[in-house]
């Protein structure tokens, strides 16, 4: 719950600073909400980007730099495989909480259901915007 409410933070404050401190406005998606992109957005996608970008990326530079470069360098690749530059901020943040939710319970899984629970109530906040 920690890593999913600490996170929901991290991204809400990074979109806040970069959409309305710099003026950035979130690109249009170019296409409709399907239970496809929707199962696939709240399933698939945390799963392999939290083995991608925590499970081996952070892990792997964890043994050569330390905590910190490697939260911040794979955070950095989690925010840049997004495409969306209003909420890179965001991204970036919430992948160093859930670089540091990795790293202190060593558990992979705790870190893919505090994705899937964001990407859920993102796509639930779609949805229902229209």
């Amino acid at each position: 719950m920690f890593a999913l409410t600490q996170g929901a933070i991290a991204q809400a404050v990074g979109i806040v600073i970069v959409m309305y401190g710099f003026n950035i406005a979130q690109p249009q998606v170019s296409f409709g909400l399907t239970p496809f992109i929707a199962v696939t957005s709240v399933l698939l996608s945390p799963i392999v980007e939290e083995l991608v970008f925590r499970k081996i990326i952070f892990s792997a530079l964890l043994r050569y730099t330390g905590y910190w470069p490697a939260a911040a360098i794979s955070s950095v690749l989690f925010a840049m495989a997004h495409y969306n530059y209003a909420a890179s901020l965001g991204y970036f943040l919430l992948g160093m909480v859930w670089c540091r939710m990795y790293n202190k319970t060593k558990n992979l899984g705790v870190v893919i259901v505090a994705h899937i629970l964001f990407n859920a109530a993102a796509m639930l906040m779609m949805a229902v915007r229209g």
